[in-house]
């Protein structure tokens, strides 16, 4: 659990650094949060403002090959949940 609570933490680091000089242009940055949440094993990624408006969400329904959605909801895995600030023109 511990190397999963690390990964999400430095995709989260590494997005809101990327994401900084591009505040403002929302194209790029909805292009940057689909190149992290396609590759990557992602229930969710947000993006919000100081003021909590959502600038960006993407959400991934929990789905695994062959196994029924009832199995999936009587056994609850912990997903790491990670933060980071994203500073405008802070790079």
């Amino acid at each position: 659990m511990r190397q999963l609570e690390s990964h999400a933490q430095d995709a989260a680091t590494s997005l809101g650094l990327s994401l900084s000089p591009h505040m403002s242009d929302p194209a790029t940055m909805n292009a940057m949060v689909d190149a992290i949440f396609d590759r990557g094993y992602y229930q969710e990624i947000a993006i919000d403002s100081v003021d909590g408006k959502q600038l960006i969400k993407r959400i991934n329904p929990v789905q695994i090959k062959g196994v029924p959605d009832w199995f999936i909801a009587i056994i609850p895995l912990e997903t790491p949940h990670a933060d980071a600030l994203i500073v405008d023109g802070w790079i």
